[in-house]
């Protein structure tokens, strides 16, 4: 499919010769897109959640309450068409060349394969980038839907308090042992938000 590109890119504009793009500029594009896409996604993903919408569109891809890679990709036609002009936006912005389109395709469909894979790989980002989502990040949002819509990054949720939960969930999991995930919390400086956030619930218990 990707080569299938060729032909309607190139009458787009985009180019296939030489010289070729540089690594580095492969490299920092490819980060500009993830940031353009991940905010995009947010709110795209927030408003397939809207209870007048859901039902028709979304909530197929949450008949499957336990992620796995290939559910990355059991989607409504409609919000693989929405969500998709997302990951069409950088490039379309940014770039005229095919090479740095298609690696940006790979880089995006493998991140959305990792975050439904269920499982957080020993090698995977999460272990490298504080602020990177990936698969438990993204599991708590098929068991609390209200929460976690980022795609790539959890800075968005955290802007907009969208992660309230989750982060609750994990800091609980860290100090009984079950969980390692609430080093990122710790590594962000955020322990203490999710402390003050029990303390009040304490106060209003009392």
């Amino acid at each position: 499919m990707m080569f299938s590109t060729h032909t309607s890119f190139t009458q787009l504009g985009f180019r296939t010769d030489t010289p070729l793009p540089t690594a580095w500029t492969i490299f920092w594009k490819i980060i500009v897109f993830a940031i353009l896409e991940d905010f995009y996604n947010y709110w795209i993903h927030r408003l397939l959640h809207w209870k007048v919408i859901y039902k028709y569109v979304h909530r197929l891809h949450h008949e499957i309450a336990t992620p796995i890679a290939f559910s990355s990709e059991y989607v409504h036609p409609i919000e693989t068409f929405v969500v998709g002009l997302g990951t069409f936006l950088g490039p379309f912005l940014l770039t005229r060349h095919l090479l740095t389109f298609w690696v940006w395709i790979a880089v995006r469909t493998m991140q959305s394969v990792e975050c439904h894979l269920g499982y957080d790989l020993p090698l995977s980002l999460t272990s490298w980038i504080p602020f990177w989502g990936g698969p438990v990040h993204h599991d708590f949002h098929h068991i609390k839907p209200d929460c976690n819509y980022s795609t790539f990054f959890t800075i968005w949720d955290w802007v907009f308090g969208t992660d309230i939960k989750f982060r609750e969930a994990q800091h609980i999991k860290y100090i009984t042992g079950k969980s390692s995930w609430s080093d990122i919390i710790y590594k962000l400086g955020l322990a203490s938000y999710v402390n003050n956030s029990q303390s009040e619930k304490e106060k209003k218990g009392n």
